[in-house]
């Protein structure tokens, strides 16, 4: 089987009209698809704004849930260091220094221990991460959860809460 000797001729030629078309009948096609699709995400954004401020709180919710679980170091960290778990260990005139006061020893693998070993940047981390994620997951689930009975049930939750904010 022999390759005739135009082949890279015919490619080319067969290339450049498949140019020249996607060329000439791509601007039409994005007239005729883009302009809807530009339109709904447009309205879709805007529903998601107005749902948004709406509901501020279930936002916030949502973010901090969300950044607690895909980067719980950024909001552990500066948690144990506020704390007084630092990276040489309990600071002095911290609530961690007071804890400590009153445990004594701190127990090997125990609460104050991990703790200790987190801020230091130790195995901790990874126990207190997890810990974070879990609660973020919490956070975010459990508020979603109660929008979503709040909107399911609005008269009996309405109840429920001034219930609770009069006791």
């Amino acid at each position: 089987m022999s390759i005739p000797q135009n082949l890279p001729a015919q490619i080319a030629s067969a290339g450049s009209s498949a140019v020249q078309k996607a060329l000439t009948e791509g601007p039409k096609l994005a007239t005729v698809y883009g302009k809807p699709a530009v339109e709904k995400s447009l309205d879709v954004v805007g529903q998601a704004a107005n749902w948004s401020a709406t509901n501020p709180l279930t936002v916030a919710s949502l973010v901090v849930g969300g950044v607690m679980v895909a980067a719980p170091g950024v909001v552990a960290g500066p948690v144990l260091g506020a704390v007084g778990f630092g990276a040489g260990g309990v600071q002095a005139g911290s609530v961690a220094a007071c804890i400590h006061s009153v445990i004594g020893n701190p127990v090997a693998g125990g609460a104050f221990a991990t703790l200790q070993s987190a801020g230091a940047g130790g195995v901790g981390v990874a126990v207190v991460n997890g810990m974070m994620q879990a609660g973020g997951a919490a956070i975010g689930i459990g508020r979603a959860g109660f929008g979503l009975a709040r909107a399911m049930l609005p008269e009996t939750l309405a109840r429920v809460t001034n219930m609770a904010y009069e006791c």
